[in-house]
């Protein structure tokens, strides 16, 4: 039966990929285009002289704006002269007026690049004449094009991070999700099942104005309140936490910020056949630096104190263990680039004191990461590589040994102060395992945890011509000379320095430290901004091919290694990265699995 349950999910599995692909396959050659259905969206001079059926702003929460031309007004190039100039003018009062809400929300345009498109679809006749107008008549397009990211997290420049090229008005924005900037996520793998994800966060300082439909204001101290949850769905899995930091801004030119927080976590996951419950209060602080030197842009360092209630629940081989512990850990990320590749390297130490025990226990980790776009043909293959290692001492009690599987984590493409990667792993990231199920075989079809591990963990992307579309397209804006899209964000990043210069003044430093730190953040993030450029997608469809391989052990013993190979699907849209696929244990033990079926969805930058 189980044999049967495992064939028909694999069955399915390889069938939702095959459709997906179809479907987007004739999607991309299919689907009919603007000009086909409508005409292309053009705003040439030549040609018969047209009225405006309808004029629609292409922004993200675009509100009404008064512009010069309007429904049964000629379609003239005065008239696409004056709109854009109005629109450009709309821009610039709503960043002048949010510009510090931006800033704290992590979305100050690196690239401000200003350009707004007034285009016409021509209207087929009947259409025209059915809204009492001539023949000749256009739906009007205003398109302005913006690229925003957060500077100061060199992976947001550089990584496959879903994004729009619209331009988003803030002013337009409810109030509930600019009060709480919530991002959404959707996981599952065998063991866990699927597991949605919701997170929330608000700066309490600045949650007066918003509440009272003022812009927010980009303070040097902030009180960010911060609540995340998953859950599985049919199956009695969870993680929580709730969070409350202190954090300032730019203290001195060499410190990026500094804060102290606190945080309530509680957790339901698998270990093996076990469940493992955890409720933890914890209390610390960091500190972040952005020397900028070599290859290394960002260094946060932080730890502290926490308190814990540890139940593992006993599976025949290991017994019922209910215990509390006092610990205290510590860990450092470095950020930076390598070969104009996204580098990160994180390490982890913990020392527990377990209640009723005269035992102490260490922990240590080192996970290093790399990912990189390489571009071939105007599209661009992904290559993302972890490699991991971690040592437990051997008082560790059975709940601190560490296990193998699907890590349901996003080490290169969250913050370093992220709940997610801030937690020690819980061992080597095999994706051909539901989490936590990868261990060391004890009896048949039972197995205990490792005292060390390593890993090796490769993603390789593989882009198809045609089904995609670029973030920045190559449109030509002037003829004579020939001036491109592209060209303007080209020449908006070699004169960025003093607008993000000015944004930092307005951040509370003064115009020395400003420039200074404009000068060494462009120089690391010009190499992301040409990928951005050139090469990313606001959505694209692209193959996977998964290779891991892990090696665990317990002291005395030798170590034992299992591979893995797979494939799957990535589709990345302007807000939204979805992943499937499935890992197949091509070396396995006693107790293992043939394989597991691995989701991912994360919405973000919904605003």
């Amino acid at each position: 039966m189980l044999a049967s349950t495992q064939f028909i999910g694999r069955l399915f599995l390889a069938i939702v990929i095959v459709l997906l692909i179809a479907t987007f396959a004739v999607f991309a050659q299919t689907r009919p285009s603007p000009g086909a259905q409508a005409g292309t969206c053009d705003d040439s001079d030549s040609g018969p002289r047209y009225v405006a059926r309808s004029v629609k702003i292409v922004a993200r929460w675009a509100p009404l704006i008064q512009l010069p031309l309007k429904p049964n007004d000629p379609f003239s190039p005065e008239k696409i002269r004056e709109t854009r100039l109005a629109f450009l003018k709309a821009m610039v009062a709503e960043k002048g007026t949010f510009n510090a809400e931006s800033i704290s929300l992590g979305k100050l345009p690196i690239v401000d690049v200003r350009y707004v498109r007034v285009c016409g679809r021509v209207v087929p006749e009947p259409d025209c004449f059915k809204a009492g107008l001539a023949k000749d008549c256009v739906d009007v397009e205003v398109r302005p094009f913006a690229l925003s990211t957060d500077p100061a997290f060199l992976a947001s420049v550089f990584q496959p991070i879903p994004r729009s090229n619209k331009f988003s008005f803030l002013s337009n924005v409810s109030r509930p999700l600019r009060l709480l900037n919530p991002k959404f996520s959707l996981e599952r793998d065998e063991k866990l099942g699927t597991m949605p994800g919701f997170e929330v966060s608000t700066d309490l300082l600045s949650l007066g104005k918003i509440v009272h439909g003022e812009p927010g204001e980009a303070k040097k101290v902030s009180l960010m309140l911060a609540a995340n949850a998953r859950k599985s769905i049919g199956r009695d899995f969870y993680n929580s936490q709730t969070q409350l930091a202190l954090k300032v801004s730019e203290p001195n030119e060499n410190i990026e910020s500094l804060g102290l927080d606190t945080a309530f976590t509680s957790d339901a996951e698998p270990q093996r056949d076990s469940v493992y419950h955890r409720n933890m209060f914890s209390i610390g602080g960091h500190i972040a630096f952005t020397p900028a030197v070599g290859v290394v842009n960002q260094i946060v360092v932080s730890g502290g104190y926490r308190r814990s209630e540890n139940n593992l629940a006993g599976d025949g081989v290991r017994p019922r263990i209910s215990r509390s512990e006092n610990s205290f850990e510590g860990r450092a990320f470095f950020d930076g680039r390598i070969a104009e590749g996204f580098a990160r390297f994180g390490i982890w130490f913990e020392r527990s004191s377990p209640a009723a025990s005269s035992s102490r226990y260490n922990r240590v980790a080192g996970l290093i990461g790399y990912q990189k776009e390489i571009p071939v043909s105007g599209d661009a293959i992904g290559i993302e590589a972890l490699a991991g290692t971690g040592w437990a001492s051997n008082s560790a009690p059975e709940y601190a040994l560490f296990y193998g599987g699907n890590g349901l984590n996003n080490f290169l493409y969250e913050e370093p102060l992220d709940f997610e990667i801030s937690r020690m792993p819980a061992g080597p990231l095999m994706r051909s395992f539901g989490k936590n199920q990868a261990g060391l075989p004890a009896t048949l079809n039972r197995q205990v945890g490792a005292n060390s591990y390593r890993h090796l963990n490769l993603t390789v992307s593989i882009p198809i011509p045609g089904l995609s579309k670029p973030l920045i397209p190559d449109e030509v804006i002037n003829e004579n000379p020939r001036i491109t899209l592209r060209d303007v964000v080209d020449f908006a990043v070699n004169t960025g320095e003093e607008a993000l210069s000015s944004n930092l003044q307005d951040k509370g430093l003064t115009e020395e430290e400003a420039d200074k730190k404009a000068a060494k953040t462009f120089g690391q993030i010009r190499p992301g901004v040409r990928f951005l450029t050139n090469y990313a997608k606001i959505y694209a469809v692209k193959p996977l091919v998964m290779f891991d391989t892990s090696s665990m052990r317990q002291r005395g013993t030798n170590f034992l290694t299992r591979y893995a190979i797979g494939g799957g699907i990535q589709l990345t849209l302007a807000v939204a990265k979805f992943e499937l696929g499935y890992m197949h244990n091509t070396r396995r033990f006693a107790g293992d699995a043939r394989g597991n079926v691995v989701m991912r969805l994360v919405f973000q930058n919904l605003f």
